[in-house]
């Protein structure tokens, strides 16, 4: 019968599960419930030890009395600006109440309340060092963290121990949008807790009393001592602004400087200057113009008559007409007389004699004219530096009426200020003397007449919840620390190999009879492995199979045999070869008589087709044993004569399975694979260490192992099925009668 070989295939290695790997901190709810049905046990005594733990200290913890004071808080300021605001707000802020609650809770309080109830008289509040603490001294005294204490402890000390304890026992509450504190003392004593209650209450409304009076006082004195500074301030400004006045010649008329004022001798004079340069101006200007005139006529030919007709002066008027009488008179006597006529000539030499009296008379008048425009521009010239005198002097005294109006603004303005803190320091001086606290109490507080703890029922309840979270995280240590495997999930998420088959723990029965099909688990688990495996290799079972492990005493040769065994019940031929020659197992564990083996027929001592090595069983399998070799088989098992016997045996067996010695023990097992089919590497279930596990399966890996496969020898079904959240445990929690009958039945047919 030829069976052809199987083809060279590389298992691809499952996706690891993050989830699985977190185990037991994984997200899953199924994980967790596994996880804590595993450590239930250590769970219950962490929850037994501590509920026993907690009531035996509730026995013997004396009895607590709470005493109540509720305290309105009113945040009553005192204003310095205005005397009649001197009332408490309406309301407080919840952050005012935060502070409040603050200053309650502050050691310095708690040290006053202290001293002023005499709680060092008291036991409770007498310091003590409990045992742990003292011992936690001494071990940080011996490794030198710190200085050694003396024994005795001072006043200062005693009273700063008992304020810690009485915070301790204080509670502070307030409800929302209200602003009443209820402040508790908790004590063995009734009378004591009511005391000490009310003297927090006394001491919360003297420390706001003391608070404003003592704001009062810093605010007088600051008062005081800037009314001083602004005193000194005023007398500097007056003296200074007396001082300018007397330097400027500024007189005190005893009105506003920063009001409008009438105008001064200068300021007048400046006016009737500025009007008469304007005048000066004009008529300069006039005179100008009628000597540019005059100039300009006169640069005519016949410009000196033209100038004496436009000069206005009667004077010339009268010359005018007289000189044309004398010509109207000439040309009359021309016109009847002859040339040399004497009343021509003298008509004449008159007329001549009024145009010489008419020139004289324009050049004075000409004359004039500009005498007056000099003495215009000398006048106006005159006039101007008059105007620019009084132009810087009235400049320079508003400039100093302008200097004197800062001088008197800063004065008035420190006395202004002066005059307001004055008083403010009159109202603060009143104020001080009605100061009010801010807190008032509402309730005081009295005696309780039953105690208030301690609450037994709830703190066992607490105790108990507390021990289950310990257990819990106990538990959770525990599987952290775990170092084997317990699922088929956990294997194939650590090393990336599929799990084939879950071996259960044999009954006594099977394991001296060799025969795990015998045990009805053991048979159901190699039947659904030999399924698994056809699964995996496309429906049929792969014909060369090694079986190996990381470590000895991992089942693995009992695992081996049941493999065969199970294939043999199920028709197929099967040979059974060990190849472990360090430790040989399977001829003890079959109770197979000695004869040649596979060691004798490998070195050469034994020749043919290795049917004598061949030992029939009632199983129906055929097995090969081996002798021990010393040095270790790796040469022999890796020869040609080992892979041309399985070659032959291929041929006549449907079957053949190998058991190979340890992964991490011998190296004989590397050969073995390379003539393999398939490779399953038994993991004793909970026990085998998984680096050991991933190392071995690396090795493996590395050799060149194809369809690697693991399978968990071992396993606890009960434990298993109780424990775990596998599909598997599910499985044989629920089903596990109906999965293992058909096999009884099977064998009792």
């Amino acid at each position: 019968m030829d069976h052809p070989v199987q083809p060279f295939r590389i298992g691809v290695a499952p996706a690891s599960d993050p989830e699985t790997a977190l185990e037991p901190l994984g997200v899953p709810a199924s994980r967790m419930f596994g996880m804590l049905r595993r450590n239930r046990l250590l769970i219950a005594g962490f929850l037994v030890a501590g509920l026993g733990a907690g009531y035996a200290w509730l026995a013997q913890a004396p009895l607590q009395y709470t005493a109540e004071v509720s305290v309105l808080v009113q945040q009553a300021r005192t204003p310095v600006s205005d005397l009649q605001t001197i009332t408490a707000e309406p309301g407080v802020s919840s952050s005012q109440i935060r502070t409040q609650i603050d200053i309650l809770r502050s050691p310095a309080v708690a040290r006053r309340v202290v001293e002023r109830a005499r709680l060092l008289e008291h036991e409770e509040f007498e310091p003590s060092n409990s045992i742990l603490a003292a011992a936690a001294a001494k071990v940080m005294e011996a490794i030198g963290l710190r200085a050694p204490a003396d024994e005795a402890l001072g006043a200062a000390e005693r009273v700063d121990l008992a304020a810690s304890e009485l915070l301790s026992r204080i509670t502070i509450a307030n409800e929302l949008r209200s602003d009443v504190l209820r402040i508790g003392v908790t004590t063995r004593d009734p009378a004591l807790s009511a005391f000490v209650a009310n003297t927090y209450a006394q001491e919360f409304q003297e420390i706001s009393l003391r608070r404003k009076t003592e704001t009062a006082r810093r605010t007088q004195e600051w008062l005081e001592t800037r009314l001083q500074e602004l005193a000194t301030k005023v007398r500097d400004s007056e003296r200074q602004v007396s001082e300018f006045r007397a330097a400027n010649g500024l007189r005190d008329d005893g009105r506003d400087r920063r009001t409008a004022r009438p105008p001064n001798v200068t300021e007048q004079q400046l006016a009737a200057v500025t009007t008469q340069v304007t005048e000066a101006s004009a008529v300069r200007a006039q005179r100008e113009n009628q000597a540019e005139q005059i100039a300009a006529g006169m640069r005519l030919p016949n410009g000196r008559e033209l100038v004496a007709a436009t000069l206005d002066s009667p004077l010339i008027s009268r010359l005018r007409e007289a000189e044309a009488t004398a010509a109207a008179r000439e040309a009359e006597i021309a016109s009847r007389a002859g040339p040399r006529s004497p009343d021509l000539m003298a008509a004449s030499a008159q007329r001549a004699g009024i145009q010489s009296r008419l020139r004289a008379a324009t050049q004075g008048l000409i004359s004039n004219i500009n005498s007056e425009l000099a003495t215009a521009r000398a006048q106006e010239a005159s006039l101007r530096r008059t105007l620019d005198e009084l132009r810087n002097a009235v400049a320079r005294e508003q400039r100093a009426e302008i200097q004197l109006q800062q001088y008197q603004a800063g004065l008035e303005a420190n006395r202004s200020i002066f005059e307001s803190f004055l008083a403010r320091a009159a109202q603060v001086t009143n104020v001080a003397g009605i100061q009010e606290a801010d807190a008032e109490i509402l309730s005081p507080a009295v005696a309780p007449s039953g105690p208030s703890g301690p609450r037994k029922g709830r703190n066992l309840a607490i105790i108990g919840i507390l021990s289950m979270l310990l257990g819990v995280g106990a538990s959770v240590l525990r599987e952290r620390l775990r170092n084997g495997f317990r699922t088929p999930e956990e294997f194939e998420a650590e090393t990336g190999m599929h799990v084939v088959g879950l071996m259960p723990r044999l009954s006594r029965r099977s394991r001296n009879q060799s025969n795990p099909n015998a045990d009805p688990d053991g048979s159901a688990a190699l039947t659904r492995l030999r399924g698994t495996l056809q699964m995996h290799h496309d429906g049929r079972m792969p014909q060369v199979v090694v079986v190996t492990s990381a470590l000895p005493e991992e089942g693995k040769s009992l695992l081996t045999v049941g493999i065969a065994r199970s294939a043999a019940e199920a028709g197929l031929a099967v040979l059974l070869i060990d190849c472990d020659m360090r430790h040989p197992s399977i001829g003890p564990l079959m109770k197979l008589p000695r004869g040649p083996t596979l060691k004798q027929v490998l070195s050469g001592h034994v020749l043919g087709d290795g049917a004598k090595l061949i030992h029939r069983t009632s199983g129906g399998v055929d097995v090969m044993t081996t002798d021990i070799e010393t040095r270790g088989g790796q040469d022999l098992l890796g020869s040609a004569v080992m892979a041309g016997l399985i070659r032959a045996m291929r041929n006549r067996y449907d079957l053949i399975v190998l058991d190979a010695p340890p992964v991490l023990v011998a190296t004989e097992v590397f050969p073995l694979i390379r003539i393999s089919d398939a490779t399953l590497i038994a993991t004793r279930w909970d026990s085998s260490p998984r680096l050991v596990v991933r190392s071995a399966v690396r090795l493996l890996r590395n050799a060149g192992a194809v369809h690697l496969y693991g399978v968990l020898t071992r396993v606890d079904l009960q434990r298993y099925a109780s424990e775990s959240s596998s599909p598997l445990a599910f499985m044989h929690r629920k089903y596990r009668n109906v999965t293992v009958r058909p096999h009884r039945s099977a064998r009792a047919s």
